[in-house]
């Protein structure tokens, strides 16, 4: 009778497994905090484009209904801008935005005034924070029937600031800022910021 023969069964060792997590944890080091930084950056990205394209929708609405639009912060509840009216948020962050037809050019949203797009602003470490010149009693945008955007109550043309910032320190270039000048003319940059401070008067 033959012996059975026997099979040679091969696992890992107690140093393959070793090595095995150490190199995990290594990929896991690097690879963790770089992920969390495209995530962040494409958060702040993606914020500053929704206000680039509700500020720019704001001029052309104005344009093609020759009324006056106004692009102002509101406050928001559950995660929901609440479009009754344009709020202060002082030295805090906006909450959110809206974009309405003034079309009693009061400066100011009534009920029977249309608004035409709005939107949240900020979640987790995110913050916003406008310019002096985007603050107080002059924290709205005002689109006239030409394309320019001028300051309510008077012929003065705004320039303004608003700025996206993430103080966490994931990504590198923490902040976007969305710049209007000249009244019309709107681009978005990035830079850095620790302190995700006010942004200055463009």
């Amino acid at each position: 009778m033959k012996k059975a023969q026997r099979r040679s069964l091969r696992g890992f060792t107690l140093i393959e497994l070793m090595m095995t997590l150490t190199i995990f944890g290594i990929l896991l080091m690097v690879g963790v905090p770089a992920l969390r930084g495209f995530i962040v950056s494409s958060d702040l990205t993606g914020q500053a484009n929704d206000i680039l394209a509700a500020i720019n929708l704001a001029r052309a609405e104005a344009v093609r209904r020759g009324q006056r639009v106004i692009f102002c912060p509101v406050q928001t509840a559950a995660g929901v801008p609440s479009t009754d009216t344009c709020t202060d948020p002082g030295a805090d962050s906006w909450p959110g935005w809206m974009v309405f037809v003034d079309s009693n050019s009061s400066g100011a949203h009534d009920p029977n005034e249309e608004v035409v797009r709005a939107g949240t602003l900020g979640g987790g470490s995110v913050l916003s924070k406008s310019s002096l010149s985007l603050s107080g009693a002059a924290n709205r945008i005002v689109f006239r029937p030409d394309g320019i955007a001028k300051a309510h109550g008077g012929l003065t043309i705004q320039q303004v600031a608003l700025r996206i910032c993430d103080p966490s320190g994931a990504s590198a270039h923490n902040l976007r800022d969305i710049v209007l000048t000249f009244g019309s003319r709107v681009s978005v940059s990035r830079a850095t910021d620790a302190t995700c401070a006010t942004p200055a008067n463009p």
